[in-house]
């Protein structure tokens, strides 16, 4: 759908068309796409030590290869470094409010990064999936909006931001590669339903949707400041955890020596969801954490998760 298309380029950037759109079915459709489209099994990938484990299961026929990366994103000089060692001609980064750990790159890393795509003739997939949840300050625009070579695939959901049944999501791709995803995109499932489609374009063309979006962001401000303040007062951490600037998770910090999985199954027979940082890590983990969310439940009922996990911790 030709306007749904060219709605999604406009969040992309003003360089960018509906010619340049594929839409697809959610945001791990669109990832498997990618992955299959621009590598082949057992190349290497390059990807953040600590990401998204949706992304590496969409790639899990690939090798491959952590790139290290702290609070202010990936290390440019590291990812030039990975790429060069490796042989990697695909990269998977989350530029911004990354998950877990809520990193958003650098604006001076960004160039450096994109410098390292052309030098060693990779590309790299942009997985933009918290892209309208910044919440206390205006994150950079994407990657592919300041690529002119075409070497960032820019992947956007609106699941996120809508609802999880709302399975749309958008791959924004320009020169010989958008050819490519589209011949492998027309073999998957022709298209995705036309009733959904035009559902995504109500949303984004009324003004009700800017209206959403700032109370979706009151909400999860609202539910951050309530998770982050009962983790002050209750858990007994090493180190606090960096207040996320945006999305919808905390990446906690475990205290030394603590086992993030056996911490995670004790955490669930009290009754609380958590995921184990293991789970999000590509090779060996650096220190021991948490990822909580604070999208799903009512502030009310993350301090009551908080004071349940601190049992746990204490009980150890």
């Amino acid at each position: 759908m030709a306007g749904l298309r060219g709605l999604i380029a406009g969040l992309v950037s003003p360089a960018h068309s509906a010619q340049d759109v594929l839409v697809t079915s959610g945001g791990q459709a669109a990832l498997a796409l990618v992955f299959r489209a621009l590598g082949r099994p057992g190349e290497a990938l390059a990807v953040e030590h600590t990401t998204y484990p949706g992304a590496l299961a969409a790639a899990r026929a690939a090798g491959l290869v952590p790139v290290p990366a702290d609070a202010a994103g990936v290390r440019p000089d590291d990812l030039a470094d990975v790429l060069g060692r490796s042989g990697a001609r695909l990269v998977y980064l989350q530029p911004r409010h990354a998950n877990p750990t809520g990193a958003v790159l650098a604006p001076n890393r960004r160039p450096a990064v994109l410098a390292a795509l052309r030098d060693h003739r990779a590309f790299c997939v942009e997985d933009d999936w918290a892209a309208p949840l910044d919440l206390t300050a205006v994150s950079p625009p994407p990657l592919a909006a300041t690529d002119p070579d075409g070497h960032v695939v820019h992947v956007l959901s609106l699941s996120k931001s809508v609802s999880p049944g709302l399975r749309i999501a958008a791959v924004s791709a320009r020169g010989p590669v958008a050819a490519r995803l589209a011949r492998i995109r027309i073999t998957d499932d022709l298209f995705v339903a036309p009733v959904l489609q035009q559902t995504a374009v109500e949303l984004l063309s009324t003004p009700g949707w800017r209206r959403h979006l700032a109370s979706l962001r009151r909400v999860l401000l609202a539910r951050r400041a309530a998770l982050l303040g009962a983790i002050a007062r209750s858990l007994p951490t090493g180190d606090p955890p960096q207040p996320p600037s945006g999305g919808v998770h905390v990446w906690l910090p475990l205290p030394a020596g603590a086992d993030d999985r056996l911490v995670t199954a004790a955490a669930r027979r009290a009754g609380v969801a958590v995921g184990p940082g293991s789970a999000y890590t590509v090779g060996e983990a650096i220190a021991p954490h948490l990822r909580l969310t604070y999208s799903r439940t009512s502030s009310e009922g993350l301090v009551a998760a908080v004071d349940r996990l601190a049992t746990v911790l204490r009980d150890g």
